[in-house]
């Protein structure tokens, strides 16, 4: 499944976005991490291991989880790092 999140970076310093860190849960709690396997897609190295200036915005960064067809999401956790305490957001 792909994910794709706007990403804007609110903060002084330049950061950059990458996979790790990610997670989406379904509804019995269980946690997905994403899959490398992303930076092959055509265009994914626009979004990843790039600085994000402060004040700048990225559209529609994809994100790669794999999971048995049927599985129903209903949250994504996301990280600006991979000590961050990150942000929980349920998905419909």
């Amino acid at each position: 499944m792909i994910v794709r999140v706007n990403v804007t970076n609110v903060g002084n310093t330049p950061q950059t976005l990458t996979t790790m860190g990610q997670f989406l849960f379904d509804d019995k709690g269980q946690r997905f991490a994403t899959s490398a396997a992303i930076l092959s897609l055509t265009g994914a190295d626009k979004f990843f291991l790039k600085n994000i200036n402060p004040g700048t915005k990225v559209m529609g960064a994809p994100l790669l989880f794999e999971m048995t067809p049927g599985t129903k999401i209903a949250s994504i956790e996301l990280h600006d790092s991979m000590i961050s305490t990150g942000v929980k957001v349920k998905l419909s």
